[in-house]
């Protein structure tokens, strides 16, 4: 069931959870909610998203010629848009990645395509956007994606284009709190980048390598380990995700653009096809929950909707969730903790930014009126 029903709603039963209000319900069913973050028009693609400890989502995208961050604003109960880096060329804030700090601060890597091609990266201070380039400009910078390892510095990898006899290569830069570092990977490919460190902070990356060739790059502390995990794959993005084990999980297009999950086993790479039918496995995202059960979120082409693919452990289960056709790009899922999916996605018709998650229905007043008390009281304390 999907519901267009008001981000409110979900602030105020978050705000009687938190408030400690909550008491027991008949278990309520559950629906999709779909909002538009950014309806101005502009574009709202590349999307990214992140939760931070409470739950909220942030959100990081291109729009027309500038880079773009937008999260819900709870005393405003609306959605808060502001520009990051703006006045690029026509791919400025293409390919940009999103992570959050502990204090849910957003950090943002993207390329600039204006003047000069370079790496960039961006923070907000609790004050105002601080941008800096990482790599000195010169080839095109496609691809980006980021990661915060244990101390909150950066880390990025990204793409850099063959230019002036230097190949094509995947790049690792990473901020060791003085200066970034940056070193090259793989000289014969690396788009569609997708990073993620795990619990020693070592950097993980699956991405393009040689034409039909999905590639996994990872640091064993001394050395890049890289690994052909497989040899039938469709040029389109990859997304990477780590398991309770450490152990890791791609989505991305297989020849034909089957939308396919390859995993580790603990011995040898495995593949299966996740929906069997043409196109449908642009722009994923994937996640792992706490029970090691697999979330996806794609672009299904024939029909231009957004899906949603979940490892139930028996069989993959398949939901459209946004009907409305020429919707679906550019998706990108973050789970909660409660192992419920948000995702982040392009309305390319009207050029909206648009977000659906999974919310109580509007069935359990007693919490949701608690809800709003708290929010009340806490609006009252604010103006004092």
């Amino acid at each position: 069931m999907i519901s267009l029903i008001p981000f409110g709603l979900r602030s105020m039963l978050a705000y009687a959870l938190v408030a400690g209000l909550a008491f027991a319900l008949p278990a309520a069913a559950v629906e999709w909610q779909i909002e538009i973050v950014d309806g101005s028009g502009a574009g709202g693609t590349f999307t990214n998203i992140a939760l931070d400890i409470h739950g909220t989502p942030h959100f990081s995208y291109k729009s027309n010629y500038s880079q773009m961050y937008a999260t819900w604003d709870d005393f405003a109960l609306a959605w808060q848009t502001a520009v990051v880096d703006g006045g690029g060329g026509d791919n400025f804030g293409a390919n940009n990645s999103l992570a959050l700090d502990v204090m849910g601060r957003p950090h943002i890597s993207y390329a600039q395509t204006i003047s000069a091609y370079a790496l960039k990266y961006a923070y907000w201070n609790g004050a105002t956007w601080q941008t800096e380039v990482v790599s000195a400009p010169g080839p095109t910078i496609e691809y980006t994606s980021i990661a915060l390892d244990s101390f909150g510095h950066p880390r990025i990898s990204y793409y850099e284009r063959s230019s002036g006899g230097s190949p094509a290569s995947l790049k690792y830069a990473a901020w060791n709190g003085a200066f970034w570092q940056i070193q090259t990977i793989d000289t014969t490919g690396g788009r569609w980048t997708s990073l993620v460190l795990d619990g020693s902070d070592y950097p993980r990356i699956s991405y393009y390598g040689a034409v039909g060739v999905l590639r996994y790059a990872r640091w064993d502390g001394s050395n890049w380990q890289i690994e052909d995990v497989a040899t039938n794959a469709q040029m389109e993005n990859t997304s990477l995700a780590l398991d309770s084990l450490g152990r890791p999980h791609i989505s991305y297009c297989a020849s034909g653009y089957y939308l396919t999950h390859a995993f580790w086993d603990g011995s040898a790479w495995q593949t299966e096809t996740v929906e069997s039918v043409k196109y449908t496995g642009k722009d994923s995202s994937i996640a792992v929950d706490s029970q090691d059960r697999v979330h996806i979120s794609y672009f299904e082409e024939p029909h231009y909707v957004l899906k949603y693919a979940l490892w139930d452990g028996l069989a993959w289960q398949l939901e459209t969730l946004d009907p409305l056709g020429g919707t679906g790009r550019w998706t990108d899922i973050a789970l909660d903790n409660n192992d419920d999916p948000h995702i982040s996605y392009t309305d390319m018709t009207r050029g909206y930014l648009k977000y659906v998650h999974i919310v109580p229905e509007p069935g359990t007043l007693g919490l949701l009126a608690l809800g709003i008390v708290a929010l009340l009281r806490r609006k009252r304390r604010h103006r004092r």
